[in-house]
């Protein structure tokens, strides 16, 4: 084993100084907006004591593309904690044998898609319900029907938070079609597997009518006492964040944007009457999505000055992914300062070792796991760097940790760029300062990490009833009719 360090290390010294020379060309129209690294201690519990080294703009501030991420991952992490599991509560009334009703109570579970509606079909046939005349639900209940259904692992996925008439249209359409038997095959089996959870052979409910209510037009009073309530409940917050930033998944992270900012969907302005047959959806969704980024920013602002005292002079989001809105005049992009991601990254590093857990949970570990992060551009790094990536046309970007013998270090790099076209350029010259800072701080070392399965529901994600006691207090202590 001491043999194979010593040759590891001698092996990688030599593969570092290699990527530095093959990158000494013509850099045209890539230059380097800011770049800079801090030494991570393990006792370390503030920012007070944080040396930050690099460029010369450590402060300046510039676009961020998607390693905007880890600043989302660090917003809904310190709001919900990374144990927290977004729980839907199905109430079940007016039942007559396989008959019933239900009405969703949404938890805002950005994975709530045709796995978890597959999954849900199963447990509710399971306690024998096979026919449902009337089925109701929230602005809350964000179903996502193709969530994790990306045909390619890039962050081209559609950022998009559905207007509740739109995910009544999407239900209306899929609830009563057959079930994708190959789909539903591949779940049973994976969950079986992983979590000895046997779903039905086959499983199927009949609906009658489906409808969006308002949360405030809904209250337990108005239904008959027969009643109960069950929960569904997601993976935990962390593992959800992981499967974000392995593929750089926008709608993910714009869900978890808005969850953060605990922004009601139901305020005025919000939610509106079905407004006839002739609907764009597209454009009611987008100007639905706007709005709840819009109401989202000004409370991630605050967020960062009252934990970080980082003001917008320092950092500056519009949405949760990094990918370019449109201003008046042109497309806009988060933007922070490559000083205030050292910070932000450090704080969630400490909040992430505070829970038993690390950055590796919740990012990429390049060499072990399929991501953004790619299978041969950080070979020389292999096992030694977590980190997210970042592409938009002004912006190619790279943040997370370095594993070095001398310890952990946290770093961020920005590179402007004119277009696509500059990409390859851009992450060449950023390869070339990581290999610097690992000759820096004497070699690389090994992360000790298995990856792990990820999916959007656990062992502790089946159907689970309630007392009612509980959930009437529940839902007054959260202010619910």
């Amino acid at each position: 084993m001491v043999c194979f360090f010593k040759r590891f290390f001698s092996l990688t010294t030599v593969l570092l100084f290699a990527v530095i020379l093959t990158s000494q060309f013509s850099h045209s129209k890539v230059k380097l907006n800011s770049m800079c690294y801090a030494s991570f201690e393990d006792n370390v519990d503030s920012l007070e004591s944080l040396n930050i080294k690099g460029s010369d703009r450590l402060n300046e501030k510039f676009e961020l593309a998607s390693i905007s991420k880890v600043v989302t991952a660090y917003w809904a992490l310190s709001v919900f904690g990374p144990q927290h599991r977004f729980e839907t509560k199905v109430i079940v009334y007016n039942r007559h044998g396989v008959k019933a009703n239900l009405h969703i109570i949404g938890a805002a579970d950005p994975l709530f898609g045709r796995e978890m509606f597959y999954f849900l079909t199963s447990e509710l046939n399971k306690i024998g319900i096979t026919e449902v005349e009337k089925l109701t639900f929230d602005e809350n209940f964000r179903l996502n029907w193709k969530v994790l259904e990306l045909e390619s692992g890039v962050a081209s996925h559609r950022s998009i938070i559905f207007h509740p008439l739109s995910v009544e249209r999407t239900l209306k359409n899929m609830v009563n079609e057959p079930f994708d038997e190959e789909r539903y095959t591949k779940l049973r089996t994976k969950t079986k597997k992983l979590f000895g959870i046997d779903m039905l052979i086959k499983s199927q409910i009949k609906y009658q009518e489906v409808k969006y209510l308002n949360s405030k037009d809904f209250s337990i009073n108005s239904i008959d006492n027969d009643w109960q309530v069950y929960s569904i409940k997601s993976v935990p917050l962390y593992q959800i964040i992981k499967q974000m930033n392995l593929v750089s998944h926008n709608s993910i992270a714009d869900h978890l944007w808005i969850a953060a900012g605990k922004i009601d969907l139901s305020e005025k302005g919000n939610v509106f009457e079905d407004p006839g047959i002739k609907v764009d959806w597209e454009d009611v969704n987008s100007k639905y999505t706007f709005r709840l980024k819009a109401n989202a920013s000004r409370e991630f602002a605050k967020f960062m000055f009252t934990k970080l005292n980082l003001a917008v002079d320092e950092i500056e989001f519009i949405n949760g992914s990094g990918d370019s809105e449109y201003g008046a005049k042109s497309k806009i992009y988060n933007k922070a300062s490559c000083s205030a991601m050292i910070k932000i990254i450090t704080t969630l590093k400490i909040l992430m070792k505070n829970n038993n857990l690390d950055l590796k949970n919740i990012m990429a570990v390049a060499g072990v796991e399929k991501s953004t992060l790619g299978s041969s551009r950080y070979a020389a790094f292999s096992e030694s760097i977590i980190a997210k990536t970042g592409s938009v046309d002004p912006a190619i970007t790279l943040a997370g940790e370095i594993n070095t013998k001398s310890g952990v270090v946290i770093f961020t790099a920005l590179q402007h760029t004119d277009s696509d076209a500059d990409w390859t350029e851009a992450r060449d010259l950023i390869r070339e300062e990581i290999a610097k800072i690992y000759i820096k701080f004497k070699n690389m070392k090994p992360i000790d990490y298995t990856p792990m399965q990820l999916v959007s529901l656990d062992s502790q994600s089946t159907l689970v009833k309630l007392e009612q006691r509980d959930f009437e207090q529940s839902n007054l202590e959260n202010n619910l009719p």
